[in-house]
């Protein structure tokens, strides 16, 4: 006899409250949040943000917490033990949970708004880095084009004339163009993130206006790979190696960083 048939038996069927439940006990009351919770270098923040939008200051709290994570990264590290190697990358994942219209979208807008800047103030400075570099690229060439039409006069004048002064590219010397770092990615697959985090090796902040949808795509049947990447991504300091016979093999994710910041209502979290 296992343990329920024997938990079974000793249920009396004659008593009438033998097989009615107890309800279980009232969760006690949330206590309201506290600034003195954060640091004081994020505090003024946090209520600067949560007293103008009059929203609870839960919301710009977890979403500050979750943009200074994105933006360290992997660059960090935790050694919990002394006398061990053991490294904790404090990636962090977060949800917002509240109804329809508590502000939870605009209060995380604002939130991230010094990272977006920030996104795009990189992206137009590389801009126009890349910009200069053409021009240069483009000089050089005509620079080139011309000193091979005077090796041609030369040759022209002396076949044993020394030439190999005209010759000399200026091409190698150049610098190639750059690719603007992302910070911040809103709609992305795993390969496409796959792609993101080796091009940016400190890892990546994914957001999401209604998180019910990346949990329910990662459910559906044939996302069992992009699920198992997600929770790799999720420690911050895995290496991780995309071989398809697509998208080409030996693409190597030095250190697999995702961030993830999003809002979901209480009624989809308790379903999923």
């Amino acid at each position: 006899m296992n343990l329920r048939q024997k938990a079974e038996a000793a249920i009396d069927p004659t008593e009438p409250s033998a097989l009615i439940p107890e309800p279980l006990p009232e969760l006690p009351e949330v206590k309201p949040f506290d600034y003195c919770f954060l640091p004081a270098s994020i505090r003024g923040y946090v209520e600067d943000i949560s007293e103008r939008m009059q929203c609870p200051p839960d919301f710009a709290a977890v979403n500050t917490y979750l943009m200074f994570s994105a933006v360290t990264g992997c660059k960090i590290g935790i050694r919990p033990k002394r006398r061990d190697n053991w490294v904790i990358v404090p990636n962090l994942w977060g949800a917002v949970i509240g109804g329809s219209g508590v502000m939870k979208s605009p209060n995380r807008n604002e939130v991230l708004k010094p990272l977006k800047q920030l996104q795009i103030e990189i992206a137009q400075e590389i801009h126009q880095r890349n910009a200069q570099l053409m021009n240069s690229g483009e000089e050089s060439k005509l620079r080139q084009a011309a000193k091979k039409s005077q090796a041609r006069k030369a040759l022209k004048n002396d076949p044993d004339a020394d030439i190999s002064g005209f010759l000399k590219s200026e091409s190698d010397t150049l610098p190639q163009t750059e690719t603007a770092p992302r910070l911040i990615t809103n709609d992305a697959t795993a390969e496409a993130l796959g792609q993101l985090m080796i091009e940016n090796p400190n890892g990546i902040l994914f957001e999401a206006d209604e998180l019910i949808g990346l949990l329910k795509s990662l459910d559906k049947q044939g996302q069992e790979g992009a699920r198992a990447f997600y929770l790799t991504a999720a420690d911050g300091n895995q290496s991780y190696t995309i071989d398809r016979i697509m998208r080409g093999t030996n693409l190597h994710i030095e250190s697999a960083c995702l961030s993830i910041i999003g809002g979901i209502q209480p009624g989809c979290w308790l379903n999923t």
